[in-house]
């Protein structure tokens, strides 16, 4: 997790490599702290498992009743993550960006 260089978000939170039901509660403690404009950022992960996508999904509720967004930006679109992201449908709930420089740029969620 870094403060953001990403103007339209106070956090970026990074999750490389494989994310699955060992790393959830890390993630869960994550970004149940924050507050703002929350990206998460997919692009080095390698695995995510469902417990992980209930856990962002779960945060981004949380931080819609506080007034905020959570979003992504997604690994390539033939990876085995943005596979499963699109079979659970995460990138039609969340906004989602396909880079950082595009997260940036895009005034609204792709």
């Amino acid at each position: 997790m870094r403060p953001s260089r990403v103007e339209r978000f106070a956090v970026v939170v990074e999750l490389h490599g494989e994310h699955d039901l060992a790393t959830r509660e890390a993630v869960r403690v994550a970004l149940a702290s924050l507050r703002g404009n929350v990206l998460v950022d997919l692009s080095e992960c390698t695995f995510i498992g469902s417990t992980v996508i209930g856990t962002i999904v779960k945060a981004a509720h949380t931080l819609a009743r506080q007034g905020y967004r959570l979003e992504l930006v997604l690994p390539r679109p033939d990876s085995q993550v943005a596979k499963t992201l699109a079979l659970v449908g995460l990138p039609d709930l969340l906004g989602t960006h396909d880079d950082l420089a595009s997260a940036d740029a895009d005034g609204a969620a792709s």
